[in-house]
């Protein structure tokens, strides 16, 4: 089993691209945690505690970004600097800030190449 260093929760309402991104990451060795909105997300860190999170910006009920500064607050507030990748297609400078503004340690496109994701992953992790 892996340690808590190696999960990685990955939040957005559609379920083929949670498939897509577990499916990279788990054959590059991570143990991936999935949830289908910012609300069960949010619910999620707090029970699991991941190493990182990939959050999307556009989803029902609470955006990611309620949900990403939701999971910061909750992090700090154990001592943790939870550390959450926006993974999103909205590519407009303007989230970008807002992103990085609250918190984000980093943002990616959804057309990310599958390397690219895993080395995101590898650079939050160091």
């Amino acid at each position: 089993m892996l340690n808590d260093h190696q999960r990685i929760l990955i939040i957005d309402d559609e379920e083929e691209n949670r498939f897509y991104f577990s499916s990279i990451l788990s054959g590059a060795g991570y143990e991936c945690l999935m949830a289908e909105n910012g609300t069960e997300g949010h619910e999620m860190y707090e029970k699991e505690r991941p190493a990182v999170i990939l959050l999307d910006i556009n989803m029902p009920g609470i955006s990611g970004m309620v949900a990403l500064r939701k999971i910061r607050a909750t992090g700090q507030s154990y001592g943790l600097d939870p550390k959450v990748v926006m993974l999103t297609a909205r590519a407009e400078k303007e989230f970008v800030t807002e992103a990085l503004g609250n918190g984000a340690a980093g943002y990616l496109l959804k057309t990310v190449t599958p390397e690219k994701l895993v080395e995101t992953v590898k650079t939050q992790l160091a």
